[in-house]
Parts: C-alpha cells; sequence; structure tokens
C-alpha cells in the first residue's frame, strides 16, 4: 500500500494524519498485502442488506492474537476506531459493516485455526476465521462420534461469532453460547484476558467447566464492544443413537396459542431436550423457491396464498428428539403425540438409528397429502445431524426476479433483508398476539410477513421477522426500514425487548432501570476510554 493509497481514504474526521499513521503502523505490522484499502474491496466491506452510508476507511486481516494485539495497540496510539467481522455473513444485520462511519473492518478470517479437540470430554476450541463447514469436516477426519449443532446461516459462517452474537443452532446445545467456555480475548488496549477456568496455567478443566472461581467475565464479551475474542471452546454432543424429526401442522390460525402451550409443557417436562422451529404460511412459502412472479406481483396477499397453497395449513413446525436407545425414541414419540396432538391437524414422527440411512417415517396425525409442504425428510435429517446447508439462504433472495445460482452473495446481489428480533413469554395468547400485530404491521408496509417462532428455551421464545425485499426497487430500502422501526416500536411498547440487535437497531433499546447501563458505560469507559472498539455495538458512549 503507498502513501498514495492511504491518503485516498482519509475522512474529514481524520483532518489531522491519524489515518495515515495508523496505516502505516499496520503495514509495518502486518504486511502491506494484509492492509486493504483498493475501493472496490472497501464498497464490500461497507455494503450491507438494507441501505446503508457509513464508510470503511481499511481492512485489516491479522493472522494471530499477536497481530490482533499490535492492530488494536496501534488503533488507540491513533485514535482510530476498528470493527471486528470474523466472516462478515451476519445477513439481515448488517452483515461485516461497522456501527457507526468511519471505522475500519478488522476482518479475522485469516485466524482460523481448529486448536484443540477432546474426544474424550467432547471440546473442540476454534478461533473466529473457522467456519461450520470447516467443523463438521474435521469432525468427520477425526471419525468422532460427535456432532456440532449447525445453523440455517452460510456453511462459511463463524461459530463462535454466532455464538458471540448468542445465535441460535440445531440440536440439544442449540443455545450455542450457553455451552461455550474458556474465551480469550484482547482488549482495546492489547492486553489478554483469559475467562473461566483457562485463567489458570495448566488448569485442569480449562475447557470443561464455563464459570471458574470468583466473578465471571464470558458475558462482558458476549453482544458487546468490551473486547476482541479471538478463541473460544465448545462442547459437543454425541451423535444420537435415535434421531426423531417430528412435524406437525395446524390448519387453524388461532391454533397457535395453544401450540405454543404445548411446547412448553414439553420443554418444561424434559421430553423435548432441542429447539422446535414454528413457521407461519407465508414463511413455510416462501421456503420453497422465489416469489411467484408467473402469477401475481408483489405483495402477495393471503387470498393469492390460498390459491398457491391450496393444501391450506396456518403454521407448521418441526421438532426433533436425539435418544441414546429405541426404547426411548418409542417413549418421547408416544408422549409427543400425547401432548401435541390434540393440538395439530397433521404430526408425524420419523425416525432414524445411528449408521443407518433407512428412515422409518410414522404418521400419528392426519393424512400423508398434508406433509407435502414440509418437503424431503432426508434433508431434514441432514441438517439435524449437523450438516451445514446452504438451502435456507435462498429466502433472501424470494423478491429477487434474476436470482443468480449459489444464493451465496446476498449484498452483491442486492437483496434486501433486514431481521427484527424480537423476544416473547413462551405464552399462547401473548405470542399470537405478537404474531397477529406483526403480520399487520407487514402487510400495510406492502411487504409479505415472512416470520417463525423459535423455541430454543423453556420459557421464552425467538420471534424471528424476516422483511425481504429487492433493493433494486425504487423506495423499498426506505419502506423496510420504516415497517423494521415500527414493529420494534410496537414490540417494545408492550415489553417484547429485542434479543439481538443489527448495526441498524443499536439505539433502538429503551433506557435500563436503575443504574445498570451507566455502570455498562463505566466498565466501556474503564477497558476502551478512547472508543476505539466497535463503537456503537451494544453498548455506547
Amino acid at each position: 500500500m503507498s502513501e498514495g493509497q492511504v491518503m485516498k481514504v482519509m475522512t474529514p474526521r481524520t483532518s489531522d494524519d491519524a489515518w495515515l499513521r495508523a496505516c502505516a503502523g499496520w503495514t509495518e505490522l502486518l504486511g502491506p498485502e494484509q492492509v486493504l484499502t483498493d475501493p472496490d474491496q472497501r464498497r464490500a466491506a461497507q455494503t450491507a442488506t438494507f441501505a446503508t452510508d457509513q464508510r470503511v476507511p481499511v481492512i485489516l486481516r491479522p493472522a494471530t492474537r499477536a497481530e490482533v494485539q499490535g492492530c488494536l495497540r496501534v488503533a488507540t496510539a491513533c485514535g482510530v476506531a476498528l470493527y471486528p467481522s470474523s466472516r462478515g455473513c451476519n445477513w439481515g444485520l448488517g452483515s461485516r459493516v461497522p456501527v457507526e462511519d468511519r471505522c475500519g473492518v478488522l476482518d479475522l478470517g485469516r485466524m482460523n485455526r481448529i486448536v484443540d479437540f477432546c474426544e474424550d470430554m467432547g471440546t473442540l476450541t476454534i478461533e473466529p476465521g473457522v467456519t461450520f463447514e470447516q467443523v463438521v469436516e474435521f469432525l468427520d477426519q477425526q471419525g468422532s462420534r460427535y456432532f456440532f449443532n449447525i445453523t440455517g446461516s452460510s456453511p462459511w459462517s463463524s461459530p463462535l461469532a454466532n455464538a458471540l452474537e448468542r445465535g441460535d443452532g440445531v440440536g440439544p446445545y442449540g443455545d450455542r453460547v450457553a455451552h461455550t467456555c474458556g474465551l480469550e480475548v484482547v482488549l482495546p488496549d492489547g492486553r489478554v484476558v483469559h475467562t473461566g477456568m483457562s485463567r489458570f496455567d495448566r488448569a485442569a478443566t480449562a475447557t470443561l467447566h464455563r464459570w471458574g472461581v470468583g466473578p465471571s467475565l464470558d458475558g462482558l464479551f458476549a453482544q458487546s464492544n468490551l473486547g476482541v475474542v479471538t478463541r473460544m471452546t465448545f462442547w459437543l454432543k454425541p451423535r444420537p443413537g435415535v434421531l426423531q424429526i417430528a412435524r406437525f401442522r395446524v390448519d387453524d390460525p388461532a391454533g397457535l396459542a395453544p401450540l405454543i402451550d404445548a411446547m412448553r409443557q414439553l420443554r418444561l417436562e424434559g421430553t423435548l431436550g432441542a429447539g422446535a422451529g414454528i413457521w407461519n404460511d407465508f414463511r413455510a412459502f416462501s421456503a420453497r423457491g422465489l416469489f411467484p412472479w408467473e402469477h401475481q406481483t408483489p405483495p402477495l396477499t393471503r387470498e393469492d396464498l390460498g390459491a398457491l397453497m391450496p393444501e391450506g395449513g396456518a403454521w407448521f413446525g418441526l421438532t426433533t428428539l436425539y435418544s441414546a436407545h429405541i426404547k426411548q425414541a418409542e417413549g418421547n414419540a408416544a408422549r409427543l403425540h400425547e401432548v401435541l396432538g390434540p393440538v395439530t391437524d397433521t404430526l408425524a414422527v420419523a425416525f432414524q438409528t445411528q449408521g443407518s440411512e433407512e428412515i422409518r417415517d410414522l404418521l400419528l396425525e392426519g393424512s400423508p397429502s398434508t406433509l407435502a409442504p414440509f418437503g424431503d425428510v432426508s434433508t431434514a435429517f441432514a441438517m439435524m445431524s449437523g450438516r451445514p446447508s446452504v438451502a435456507s439462504q435462498r429466502s433472501m433472495y424470494w423478491r429477487k426476479r434474476d436470482a443468480t445460482p449459489g444464493f451465496q452473495s446476498p449484498e452483491r446481489d442486492r437483496c434486501g433483508v433486514i431481521w427484527a428480533c424480537p423476544l416473547i413469554p413462551l405464552h399462547g395468547p401473548q405470542v399470537a398476539e405478537a404474531s397477529r400485530i406483526v403480520e399487520q404491521l407487514i402487510s400495510a408496509h406492502g411487504f409479505e410477513p415472512l416470520f417463525s417462532w423459535v423455541v430454543q428455551h423453556e420459557r421464552v421464545a425467538y420471534f424471528i421477522i424476516l422483511l425481504i425485499y429487492d433493493r433494486d426497487v425504487e423506495g423499498d430500502d426506505a419502506r423496510a426500514m420504516a415497517c423494521h422501526d415500527a414493529i420494534l416500536d410496537a414490540c417494545i411498547a408492550r415489553g417484547w425487548i429485542p434479543w439481538r440487535l443489527g448495526i441498524h437497531s443499536m439505539d433502538a433499546l429503551p433506557e435500563g432501570r436503575g443504574d445498570t447501563d451507566a455502570l455498562v458505560r463505566e466498565l466501556k469507559q474503564l477497558l476502551d476510554p478512547s472508543g476505539v472498539l466497535a463503537p456503537g455495538r451494544y453498548i455506547g458512549g
């Protein structure tokens, strides 16, 4: 990188030579090939799946913890800001675009080592650039009896980043961050922190126990801007002796409330040890393919959907049972039937034993034709066994007339994708009310109401709301963001606070009670007095 290239990235905020000095320091540390200032590369880094105006002056690509420390020390010394990104697949929530303007991107993709693995204890320690696909391939190569809980996002996304965002996955460890420990964290001034028992040399339980002894620091570094996590240990579950996939359908729109209450019962009593997903009819239809341009023009109305889905169905669900023995599996299926049978119109449980490719499908309620919207159950078995897929990414192209094969570049292809993520009590009437309110708001703004419920916990539900549109349609960026804001306003007014935020919603939260917010800001000031690390990300100034 030449001095002329550096000068091209200067901004009014840096009327002095701060960025020039920083880039010179980073070039000396990383080498010119890892300090990127090419306009096309910077343009890609500042592009999300919705409208953004943040400018990225430079992209840094460290490969080691020591280089991360050096990058942050240079940033602190020069008073410029950096925004960490692991793989950049945070689609619908900002991709890798910083929250605030004029932040360099600290691209951790080259930190892609699997640091440690223990087959006996089922632990895996990785860096932020490791991908889901890489983990699955590694476990296959090891001939491991364990599987990794994947997400519906890209196979090339980062498990570590997903955990830090408190993302969810499939399987018994679907609440990903709750089954991690031993974080290695670089603070904004370059110091290094180890959490839990990993703070002690030769600790035998460094990868086995989350809390350690004394105050626990792990939570400070999830959904925050207090440090850069460069290493994390994940716990793994053994592959089950019998894997069961239950698919269920409710035809009456009013049937959501009793279904949710039944799911809460199954979670609380322990019959369900893994998450469940419940899709509304629009979301279920969108999973089949792209917008039906040959039949309709946007927005698709409920009457249009009825003509396109003559088989009907209001709510479509799927959950998984992991059992060690066939007798346990049969008992779980019987209990599932006992609880879900009265509140569903279709209920089927498919069985697959470990080491066999044969799938035995048992229809407990309904007729075979009502299972058609669920597609091939073997696809679900692959995913629930920890096999990543690109299938769900197709939905980002729902409104694109000229969708490209592969569905892997939503930013480049100008797909419009915005997520909203309210957290709702796992209580039937409240879930039904939230669904009604959000459907009305989305329809009023001219989009299809695409949403689902994820029952990952015993007492709360993740409300996953997708606004999908075409960024090439004039005015849709602004209209979609207005819809998103209206949804969050309506939910927050009812006490349904988001459990996850995007770069577009970091300022959406109401003021916290007591002195909580002030304490968090004091911690930020203590650890990052110059505000160089991810300013505006969850913790303001």
